[in-house]
């Protein structure tokens, strides 16, 4: 009975059809995982000594300071925690978990090419290839089919240039 008093009020159909909006949904619940995926990407940065490899690979003590690399992970971690969130919460900042994801992604490359080209293991680079760009890999795909062609695009070059400007206030 009570059922029936739900389906003629229209509860029960709007129940169902957001269970079916959900399932569908954009940014995918995986998603949710990012600030996790970037703290084990920073956990094997850190312990792998990655502000001693930058100095070794720029020389004469050039490289990110360990106090420096901390506060620069520190407030990236918050800010893709604080952005997830806010992209699952609000419809149109869904773009941003393609361009965390996109970072993500680029940064697990850097890292490979960095220890190829230097000849000496990058403190990262673990994480980057068989944790960062999978999970980049599905969440693009989900955003390529979820969003406009357009609003990737310009979500990874987001990515790109807020990379570049990480790398370059964590050397300055």
């Amino acid at each position: 009975m009570a059922d029936r008093s739900l389906r003629r009020s229209g509860v029960h159909e709007d129940r169902m059809q957001t269970s079916a909006i959900d399932r569908d949904s954009f940014p995918p619940r995986m998603a949710l995982l990012l600030p996790i995926v970037l703290l084990l990407h920073q956990v094997e940065e850190w312990f792998g000594g990655f502000p001693e490899w930058t100095s070794f690979v720029l020389g004469n003590g050039n490289g990110v300071e360990p106090e420096q690399f901390l506060l620069v992970n520190a407030v990236g971690f918050v800010l893709f925690t604080f952005l997830t969130l806010a992209a699952f919460r609000e419809p149109g900042m869904a773009w941003i978990v393609v361009s965390m994801a996109a970072l993500l992604g680029l940064n697990g490359v850097l890292h490979a090419v960095a220890s190829i080209l230097v000849g000496r293991y990058s403190p990262g680079t673990l994480t980057g290839l068989l944790l960062s760009l999978p999970f980049c890999v599905i969440v693009l795909r989900s955003g390529l089919a979820r969003m406009p062609k357009v609003q990737v695009f310009a979500a990874i070059v987001a990515a790109v240039v807020f990379h570049g400007g990480v790398t370059f206030f964590a050397l300055a």
